[in-house]
C-alpha cells in the first residue's frame, strides 16, 4: 500500500527553509511587478510580430520573458494582474516569518473570485481606459464576463454581482492577515 505525501501550503517547521522559500517568493513577486510596470506595447511578445530581437530592443526591465508574461497577463485579466505580485509578496513575507497565513482553501477561493470579478467590475465602468494607451484595463476576460453579466442581469444587476464578489475576493485572498500587519 502506498503512503500519501501531505502537501502543505503553510510554512514548515524548519525556519531556514521557510526563510529561503519566502525570499524566493518575494523575488518572484518583485520581478513580476517590474515586468508589469515596465510593459511596453512594442515589446516582442506572442501577439507582436517581430524579427530577430536585439537585447536593447526590449523595453521591459525583466527582458523578453517579462515582456511576454506582462503582455499575456495584461491582455487576459487587465490591471487585476497587479494583484498577483502583491499576493506573492504577502505569501513570501509570511513564509519568511514562519507564520501560517490562514486557510488555503479560503485564500485560493478569494484569489479566484478576485481574478474573475475584479476585471469584470472594471469592464462594467462606463469609460474605457487603457494601460499604457494600448491594453484595456479590464482585459479580455473582464470584457467578456461584463458583457455576459449585462446580457443576463442588466447593468445594475451586473454591478450587484460583480462589485461585492470582487471586494470579497480581494479581502479573502491575501496571504497575510490585516491584524498581523497592525501588530507587527
Amino acid at each position: 500500500m502506498m503512503k500519501t505525501i501531505p502537501i502543505s501550503l503553510s510554512p514548515t517547521r524548519k525556519r531556514a527553509l521557510n526563510a529561503f522559500l519566502g525570499l524566493v517568493l518575494l523575488l518572484v513577486s518583485v520581478l513580476l511587478f517590474l515586468a508589469l510596470v515596465t510593459y511596453h506595447p512594442t515589446d516582442p511578445s506572442m501577439n507582436t510580430a517581430a524579427g530577430v530581437v536585439a537585447p536593447h530592443a526590449v523595453h521591459n526591465w525583466v527582458g523578453l520573458f517579462g515582456a511576454s508574461l506582462s503582455d499575456l497577463l495584461l491582455q487576459s485579466i487587465g490591471i487585476a494582474s497587479f494583484l498577483l505580485p502583491i499576493w506573492l509578496g504577502g505569501l513570501g513575507w509570511s513564509w519568511m516569518h514562519s507564520r501560517s497565513s490562514g486557510s488555503p482553501l479560503l485564500r485560493w477561493s478569494g484569489c479566484l473570485l478576485a481574478l474573475i470579478f475584479a476585471p469584470t467590475a472594471l469592464g462594467l465602468l462606463p469609460w474605457h481606459w487603457h494601460w499604457m494607451h494600448a491594453v484595456p484595463i479590464e482585459g479580455i476576460m473582464g470584457h467578456l464576463m461584463a458583457a455576459q453579466l449585462v446580457i443576463y442581469l442588466n447593468v445594475q444587476g451586473a454591478w450587484v454581482v460583480a462589485g461585492p464578489l470582487a471586494v470579497v475576493g480581494i479581502y479573502f485572498s491575501p496571504a497575510i492577515h490585516f491584524r498581523a500587519v497592525k501588530t507587527a
